[in-house]
């Protein structure tokens, strides 16, 4: 149980390791929004942050929505949340 629990938080550790992956977690932190909210946000390709985001559901960290004919995407892994409150002091 405590190794599933370390592998899944590394797991989560390297996820956060990539930039741009945590500028989207950063934004689906302050609200759940859909692709093109966070690559105008961000600055980001359309295409960039689609590739990311499916990497971000893969892990577990994100969670899609359909709503219309939109997808609204939001953080749905409380280590993860806990992890970006103490990257953001």
């Amino acid at each position: 149980m405590l190794r599933d629990r370390l592998t899944k938080n590394a797991e989560i550790l390297k996820v956060l390791g990539s930039t741009i992956r945590l500028g989207i977690l950063l934004e689906l932190e302050k609200d759940e929004c859909n692709v093109k909210r966070i690559y105008k946000n961000l600055g980001l390709r359309q295409s960039t942050v689609s590739q990311q985001l499916k990497i971000l559901k893969m892990s577990g960290i994100v969670t899609g929505i359909r709503k219309g004919n939109l997808v609204c995407y939001r953080l749905s892994n409380r280590t993860a949340r806990e992890l970006l409150k103490l990257i953001k002091k």
